[in-house]
């Protein structure tokens, strides 16, 4: 079976897939979850896989949360079933979801970083899948060096992605460090400001 349109299924008989959305920003699903009220359910179907014991979302989990949310379990959500392995499900859900929501940019460096492994290093292959500059590839592979305090701060848009460019260039243990400062402040400077601060910080260092 390779392609099977399926009007409906239960919303909360769906099984979790592998979704590279870590953070899930709450006043964007709250905005998401009002739209689907207004609409009286989600109009446009997403997309589940046959898998053990069911079927798995591999993409548009961000509607089937927000339709849980305002119909609960039992409501029936419009999908399209395709019979597909694991990877091809990996890589659709990669694609989704870096080409039509809006994941943090920590987020995206994950999701190209797979890409990349399975383009096998081929970054222009790999920007060409995902809809990207290289410039773009370049610098979201450049955020995975970011630690893991500066990646959790991003996720949950505490510090702007320029904040998390500058910082990645730098040792993880001082990254630590700075993004505790950082968070610190009353007010969040602005990238500009912050550059200068680091670059001040290295000219006393020198």
């Amino acid at each position: 079976m390779e392609h099977q349109a399926i009007t409906n299924i239960r919303v909360g008989s769906l099984l979790a897939g592998n979704n590279p959305r870590i953070y899930f920003d709450p006043v964007e699903m709250a905005e998401l979850e009002a739209s689907i009220l207004a609409a009286k359910g989600v109009i446009q179907p997403i997309l589940i896989r046959p898998v053990e014991g069911g079927y798995a979302i591999v993409a548009g989990e961000r509607r089937a949360r927000a339709s849980r949310k305002v119909f609960g379990d039992d409501y029936e959500i419009p999908v399209i079933a395709k019979a597909i392995s694991a990877e091809e499900a990996d890589d659709m859900a990669l694609i989704e979801n870096t080409q039509r929501a809006n994941m943090s940019p920590t987020e995206e460096a994950a999701a190209a970083a797979k890409i990349l492994g399975r383009c096998e290093g081929n970054r222009d292959e790999a920007a060409k899948r995902l809809g990207w500059s290289r410039s773009t590839l370049d610098k979201r592979l450049a955020l995975m060096n970011c630690s893991p305090s500066v990646m959790t701060a991003l996720n949950e848009r505490k510090i702007q992605l320029g904040h998390a460019e500058l910082l990645a260039a730098a040792p993880k243990d001082r990254q630590e460090k700075a993004i505790v400062n950082l968070l610190a402040q009353t007010t969040l400077p602005s990238v500009a400001e912050f550059k200068a601060g680091l670059e001040e910080i290295s000219r006393s260092m020198a």
